[in-house]
């Protein structure tokens, strides 16, 4: 097969005229393999060095110094006989290495080695105590420190004490890992110091008419020269200036930045022989390697540049988990050491660069699975198509396949509705990344040709704009002429057609007058005629309980996911509801991490805010320990559900950010303000690029629609279940379509920050316990419960009144007979003549014969909650039993003191009251006299202390936050179970009698008391 765009390291290219859908893909991918950085000790030659701190105080101390230059640290150790030297090289058992000293700030006789490096080490930290020693005297005598850093990297690297232990301290960046702990214990104990570029020190590596690679002051980038001459610095410390000659084009220049040709890579290249490296590393990979050379990132380390080939996006996909999760980096140094017989020589992968070039092919991506192409197919067969989809499936890809399509025709025009301007920012990128080729001046003409005949309308659906680029940002300016099109597309199409909303009106047939177009769009004063139309849409990502799509729209539909991880679509699918209750999603992606939960309960003292700021940063401490090295730059979304939310997040988390991470440079922006800048590679090679600085996007759920992330912090997006009546039913379809909606941005990894919300949709997550041995499925069905409660709220926003949908019409009568039961009669004698059978104090919660298991799932890693556990969740989509989706089950507390039941499902309370009222004893009882007489009498006493022992579990089960008492939501949660449909307000005068003691909720006492007088009434009946 021929290809038809190919891909190198500077990006996509598309030649083909052909129809998008016909066209094969092929590209390249390209992986930067860099020296791992290791403890310099492990490698360094073995001559120990325990430091000298000279008698004069008016000397230099240097306390810090890359080990790995071994030229600059025998200048140092040689050369500056007038300087002290706190460094401490120790390299053998004798001399310390492998030795550890006890650190008394640790409580257990612990070392140094777990406040540094979060375990004990092989080298010990002997060298961390006398290091310390010599650092004290020369502070003592007044010397003044020094610290070195890398080449061209001062001041970068550095970590804060209390993040050592969790950081990777041999990321390369500025300094060394034992460098890191001297600078955080420098800076922890205040002391001043200065900070110099080891290049002062390697001067006399390079001697005149040496081959050096050298930064190039103008084009900052690497060439070979050939030194002139060395410069002397001004002022001692600085770095030297070297003249040069480049070895290609021959031009002089000065530069600051010059390093050695032969380094640990074309050292590795030249040792093992590029055939045989290019054969060692395919063995790791699935994909088969182009081209294999050394080359120098803009930092001056040299790297191995691999070019792979990618066949398609599973292929893509599984490169990206592999290098993410470092096992592709693990094989790769295993099968090197193998060949080395040792490990003196480590490489890693540049996992920010290798995303950047993995988003650049994700974009540019032309191929369609064979789902996609037969509905691209079945869609040029019809002018006006409904397609629905789930997040992920591909309706933005079949779309701008369609509109290039569209746009390919010399005069065409092209309409792009989406609810808002991020969603049509995204669209922007993604068809000028399709329509790139770089270096090609008619690439770039092509774009500017095809963006005049695009015109943007988002809400307030009222102002069409056509999209400009300007210096590789996009800007609108009003559109003319917006009044006919051969192709519309509404984006999110369920936010405009759902149930209530009259933001649009769709006509079709239109009469002969109106030349070419056959449907009319309207938008409140706005009035297009279009020729073809598009309409994308999700019911599970609505806000809305129902949708009214036009009638003579063509439905299609795709059911397999591409976008997200497995993982993430079976996780999400807990919160989905489809209008086609059968519906299967499947995931063809790869299975990627779990998705994890930070659980928390909210405290007094401090403010929501406060808190989420705090529980979030703990989500971003483990996204970068585990992701070591990885750029947050538009790769990281924190989704939050309201403005409200977001602007009191943005405050309390933006300082935080700051402090935790200085290095980065990051900053919190809109989803609309981060993609309304193109990708970077299009700035190469058309408009200058912008200053770079590390985007976190903080938006709203609701600003998401459409768009995705590689990383995704769901935040503060729980709400309670309304049930029973309570509230506007609405509110049920939206809380658990912005769950939906958050969790399916997440390409790769999806997280969920959230205090505890009683009845609430993510309340399960606090009795899930994580399984990594559960593998996430390929066929997904969406929750049975969220599909329940939908209904149920679909019912009642339908009929007003939810009781009257499911139980009948309920008459004065009634309710009357209802408040005037038994259970109102539930009062403090009979409390009190309940406790002296009760086995159980009244203060704590009784024991249950037997504990309920913990469902398990290898989606959901809840290790990181930080709540108590709740014993019975309103919502719990995780069976206990493998870990899938579907309805709960729930361990049966009693069948240790009841008959099993006949068809072996678990006891409903309702049976265990029924079967009380109905024992033989109880019965001859009840027809002898009344309620209390029938409670004190002696000979009923054995039957009450069975029935108490029985509701035992039935608390333990009811009482979810478990705080030993049952609260009113909880006591709801009863009468549901129990059977009669009543109002909040006749629960809630029920609840008040049965709480003898008038502290807000039920003991156990109270609790029995009221079952008890309950089982022994007949309950009120219900109208037919």
């Amino acid at each position: 097969m021929q290809p038809v765009a190919r891909r190198d390291q500077h990006g996509p290219c598309e030649q083909s005229q052909a129809p998008a859908y016909s066209e094969p893909w092929h590209s390249t991918e390209t992986l930067l393999l860099t020296p791992k950085e290791r403890p310099a000790v492990l490698i360094a030659e073995k001559i120990t060095f325990p430091g000298e701190i000279k008698a004069n105080s008016n000397c230099s101390c240097w306390v810090s110094f890359p080990g790995k230059f071994k030229a600059g640290w025998d200048a140092l150790t040689t050369a500056r006989d007038e300087d002290s030297v706190a460094c401490v090289f120790l390299t053998t058992p004798e001399t310390g290495f492998g030795v550890h000293a006890q650190d008394h700030q640790k409580l257990g006789n612990k070392c140094y080695c777990y406040r540094l490096y979060g375990e004990e080490k092989e080298w010990g930290c002997w060298w961390y105590k006398r290091w310390l020693e010599n650092v004290r005297k020369a502070v003592e005598k007044g010397q003044r420190l020094k610290a070195v850093f890398f080449p061209g990297q001062v001041g970068e690297g550095k970590v804060s004490m209390d993040k050592l232990a969790t950081s990777n301290l041999w990321n390369g960046v500025g300094l060394g890992g034992s460098q890191k702990v001297e600078l955080a214990t420098l800076d922890e104990e205040g002391w001043e110091y200065d900070e110099v570029d080891v290049m002062c020190f390697l001067a006399d590596s390079f001697k005149v008419g040496s081959l050096v690679d050298a930064l190039h002051p103008k084009s900052g980038s690497w060439l070979r020269a050939k030194v002139l001459e060395e410069v002397e610095a001004d002022v001692i410390g600085e770095a030297p200036v070297w003249q040069l000659c480049c070895a290609k084009t021959g031009e002089r220049f000065v530069s600051t930045h010059i390093c050695d040709t032969h380094v640990a890579v074309q050292e590795l290249l030249d040792h093992v022989g590029k055939k045989k490296l290019v054969e060692l590393l395919s063995g790791c990979l699935d994909n088969r390697i182009a081209n294999c050379e050394v080359c120098r990132l803009p930092t001056g380390v040299s790297a191995l540049n691999l070019r792979l080939e990618i066949s398609d996006i599973a292929s893509l996909q599984m490169l990206r988990d592999s290098t993410l999760n470092g096992t592709l980096e693990e094989s790769m140094n295993a099968a090197i050491k193998k060949e080395l017989n040792g490990d003196s020589c480590q490489l890693q992968i540049d996992c920010t660069r290798f995303l950047e070039l993995y988003e650049d092919v994700v974009l540019c991506l032309t191929t369609l699975t064979e789902q996609q192409q037969r509905i691209v197919q079945d869609l040029a067969k019809h002018k006006a198509v409904l397609l629905r989809a789930p997040a992920g499936a591909g309706k933005t890809f079949v779309t701008v396949q369609r509109v290039l399509e569209t746009l390919r025709k010399p005069s065409a025009t092209v309409l792009f509705v989406s609810p808002t301007r991020a969603l049509g920012y995204h669209f922007i990128n993604w068809l000028a990344m399709r329509l790139s080729a770089p270096g090609r001046e008619e690439s770039l003409d092509f774009i500017k040709d095809v963006l005049p005949r695009l015109v943007m309308l988002h809400e307030p659906f009222d102002t069409p704009y056509t999209p400009i680029i300007q210096e590789g940002r996009i800007e609108y300016s009003l559109a003319t002429n917006a009044t006919k099109f051969a192709l519309a597309v509404v984006d999110e199409g369920h936010n405009l057609f759902g149930a209530g909303c009259s933001k649009v009106a769709l006509e079709d047939q239109l009469d002969e007058t109106t030349e070419g177009a056959s449907m009319r769009l309207a938008f409140i004063e706005l009035h297009m005629n279009i020729e073809e139309l598009l309409v994308l849409a999700d019911e599970s990502q609505s806000d809305a309980a129902d949708h009214t799509f036009p009638e003579f729209l063509y439905h299609a539909r795709l059911t397999q996911v591409v976008r997200s991880t497995k993982r993430v679509v079976q996780g999400a699918a807990s919160f989905r509801w489809s209008p086609c209750p059968d519906e299967r999603l499947r995931a063809i992606a790869t299975d990627g991490p779990p998705l994890q939960s930070f659980l928390f309960e909210a405290a007094e003292h401090k403010t929501l805010a406060e808190q989420y700021a705090e529980q979030t940063m703990r989500a971003l401490q483990q996204i970068a320990q585990r992701y070591a090295g990885l750029g947050w730059h538009r790769r990281l979304a924190l989704l939050v559900p309201n403005e409200q939310f977001r602007a009191g997040l943005w405050k309390s988390l933006g300082k935080r950010l700051k402090d935790e991470y200085p290095q980065k440079n990051l900053g919190l922006v809109s989803f609309a303000e981060s993609l309304r800048n193109l990708p970077e590679r299009l700035h190469a090679f058309t408009w200058a690029p912008e200053k770079r600085r590390e985007q976190i996007v903080l938006d709203t759920v609701n600003n998401a629609d459409g768009l995705e992330m590689l990383m995704v912090v769901c935040i503060g997006l729980d709400d309670k279940i309304l049930d029973d009546g309570e509230g506007d039913p609405q509110t049920t379809f939206k809380s658990c379509s912005q769950l939906y909606k958050a969790f399916t941005r997440a390409q790769f990894l999806a997280m969920v920050v959230q205090h505890h919300v009683p009845h609430g949709w993510l309340e399960f997550l606090a009795t899930v316990q994580f399984d990594a041995g559960l593998p996430p499925q390929d066929d997904v069905d969406g929750s049975p419960q969220a599909a329940e409660i939908q209904r149920r709220a679909l019912l009642r926003i339908q009929n007003m009144v939810f009781s009257n949908a499911l139980a009948g019409p309920r008459t004065d009568r009634d309710e009357k007979q209802a408040q005037k039961s038994s259970l109102l009669r539930a009062s403090a004698w009979l409390s009190q003549e309940l406790c002296q059978c009760c086995p159980w104090s009244t203060s704590s919660t009784p024991s249950t014969s037997t504990s309920r298991p913990e469902p398990r799932s290898g989606v959901w890693d809840t290790r990181s909650n930080d709540i108590r556990r709740v014993i019975r969740p309103f919502f719990q989509p995780v069976q206990a039993e493998d870990g899938t989706v579907g309805a709960s089950v729930i361990h049966d507390p009693l069948k240790d003191s009841l008959p099993p039941t006949a068809d072996g499902s678990p006891h409903r309370l309702r049976d265990v009251l029924a079967s009380f009222r109905d024992s033989q004893r109880m019965s001859r009882n009840l027809a002898k006299g009344d309620l209390t007489e029938v409670l004190l009498n002696k000979e009923n006493q054995d039957e009450v202390q069975r029935m108490v022992k029985v509701l035992a579990p039935f608390f333990a089960q009811y009482d979810a936050n478990g705080d030993n008492a049952i609260d009113f939501d909880e006591f709801r949660m009863v009468m549901k179970d129990i059977g009669p449909s009543l109002s909040r307000e006749a629960q809630r005068k029920i609840f008040d009698a049965a709480d003898t003691d008038q502290n807000g909720d039920l003991n156990f006492e109270e609790f029995v008391a009221c079952l008890m007088s309950f089982a022994l009434e007949a309950p009120p009946s219900r109208q037919p």
